[in-house]
């Protein structure tokens, strides 16, 4: 008997490809015009292929590294990261979000089955544009999350939980 479903946000509950395509549009338009800032440009580049390659390396660490690499303030890093990765997508992840997907949610949740939400990043925010009610939520910055996506150590933590 299937007690809950395990979701995980990025790409799942929404199209990936447009919201990326929305973003990069947005940020080569940005930059662009601001171009006296192109160093942040490489600095979330940087963060993403950091993020991809070293799945158990902890944000913080990500930004003291890019604060490092870049010579750049690391509260600078986290409001840019947070602006670009976080914030901004929010209303094209709404736009372009996977009703199919969504409506199954909802049917498991109408029968009584628990959703679960697995993101590399915390996904709040994602849910509340969305409109879903999960009833549990991981991501690494958890207290007891390390790794990110794909991880069967923390899949075995979920379960568990």
């Amino acid at each position: 008997m299937i007690k809950g479903i395990i979701f995980d946000v990025d790409g799942t509950l929404y199209h990936q490809k447009p919201v990326r395509i929305m973003m990069a549009l947005n940020m080569m338009l940005y930059y662009l015009i601001h171009f006296w800032k192109i160093k942040e440009l490489f600095i979330i580049l940087k963060f993403r292929r950091i993020r991809e390659k070293n799945t158990k390396q902890k944000y913080k660490d990500t930004l003291i590294q890019l604060s490092n690499n870049f010579k750049y303030d690391y509260k600078k890093i986290d409001i840019l990261i947070n602006k670009w990765m976080f914030k901004k997508p929010l209303k094209y992840i709404k736009k372009y979000k996977n009703n199919d997907v969504i409506e199954l949610l909802n049917s498991f949740k109408n029968n009584n089955k628990k959703i679960i939400i697995y993101s590399d990043y915390n996904p709040i925010d994602k849910l509340k544009v969305l409109d879903i009610n999960a009833d549990y939520i991981f991501y690494p910055n958890d207290l007891d999350i390390k790794e990110l996506k794909p991880s069967k150590k923390v899949m075995q933590y979920i379960i568990k939980k």
